[in-house]
């Protein structure tokens, strides 16, 4: 609940940006975490194949009639709302993804880092089988590390964070990987 609050403006920006010119008919792959259950309320009404490991996720898109929404079954970790273990893996290893869109616990270097070895295990799966990978990232996720890194910044497609981060960690982070700031609540496309 706490980390619902955290950077809220920031990571409705980040997502708003994001979700404009999301065509029907992808299928897309949405992992835990406070922004990706925000993002999922934007992806809601368009005619999509939406995929998930979360819990929360689910909640903010069975509303919705236009997308179709997949559960990945697992091990249930409470405090993230998240499942993973061997039957999410299982079952993510034999499906294939337009996009997928993660969030993490920290973006150090190249390293992009969680909480928990199982979910990490479970978002590289997902990721590994994407077309087009997105990490959406609030400022306060930069230089920070946790506990386990689960996938390289190298191997991203598109970073996308608020307009709160230094000129600095803009140039340094972008040697890894194209990255986009959401400028205005309206943002851009990308």
């Amino acid at each position: 609940t706490q980390k619902q609050e955290l950077e809220k403006k920031e990571k409705k920006k980040i997502t708003k940006l994001k979700t404009r010119n999301d065509e029907d008919g992808n299928t897309i792959f949405l992992v835990p975490g406070t922004t990706i259950e925000i993002l999922a309320s934007y992806l809601g009404g368009k005619k999509i194949r939406i995929i998930t490991n979360s819990y929360p996720v689910f909640e903010n898109l069975r509303q919705y009639d236009t997308a179709d929404i997949i559960m990945i079954g697992g091990d249930y970790r409470k405090n993230t709302g998240a499942f993973f273990g061997p039957i999410a893996n299982d079952n993510l290893k034999k499906l294939k993804f337009t996009k997928c869109f993660i969030s993490a616990n920290g973006i150090h270097n190249e390293a992009i880092s969680t909480y928990s070895m199982a979910e990490g295990e479970t978002q590289n799966i997902a990721l590994n089988n994407s077309r087009t990978k997105y990490l959406l990232a609030d400022n306060k996720k930069f230089n920070r590390d946790d506990f386990y890194n689960f996938y390289n910044l190298h191997d991203i497609d598109h970073l996308v964070t608020d307009d709160h981060i230094s000129a600095d960690l803009v140039t340094h982070y972008s040697q890894y990987v194209t990255l986009t700031q959401a400028q205005t609540e309206e943002g851009a496309n990308l």
